[in-house]
């Protein structure tokens, strides 16, 4: 019964819709909780592992890194076992940038609006390249603003704020 069980329960997990987390939603979560965008980006990671799934990228997680190390030393350790310890209860996977993510016309195509960085660029064409992901979520406003018109209907993926979930 117990493996019957088992088996309806990672069916269940592989239905839910994936989507990739730029690493602002993990930042505001971990470092303002309680602020205004940090309730929503709180909220919607409580969602991860009931309702979607979720990815994040290397790159995002190296701009995670990297804005821990920026903390005081106080600080700094039990932050980064918050955010190790969220990635390993809501099994959010880890996934490298493929090469296909490196030379996709989405790259080329972002390139042209200038508010859009290239690390962003970077994260949504990873989003954009995983055949199983529905979206990116983010609160980065230059990325909620993109007009992903331009992309390629068969590589678009949604970009939405975390209440929008």
């Amino acid at each position: 019964m117990k493996k019957k069980k088992m088996l309806q329960l990672e069916k269940r997990e592989k239905m839910m819709p994936l989507h990739h987390i730029d690493d602002s939603v993990i930042l505001e979560a971990v470092l303002a909780p309680t602020g205004d965008i940090g309730i929503h980006c709180t909220r919607y990671i409580n969602l991860i592992g009931q309702k979607y799934r979720a990815k994040i990228c290397l790159p995002a997680m190296g701009e995670i890194l990297k804005c821990l190390l920026e903390e005081d030393n106080v600080n700094r350790i039990p932050l980064f076992d918050h955010v190790c310890r969220l990635i390993e209860e809501k099994e959010i996977g880890i996934c490298s940038v493929s090469q296909e993510a490196k030379e996709t016309d989405i790259m080329h195509i972002m390139k042209k609006d200038r508010r859009i960085e290239p690390f962003d660029r970077l994260v949504y064409s990873c989003a954009c390249t995983d055949k199983e992901a529905r979206a990116l979520v983010t609160i980065d406003k230059n990325l909620l603003n993109f007009e992903i018109k331009n992309i390629p209907q068969h590589l678009r993926k949604r970009i939405g704020h975390p209440q929008d979930f």
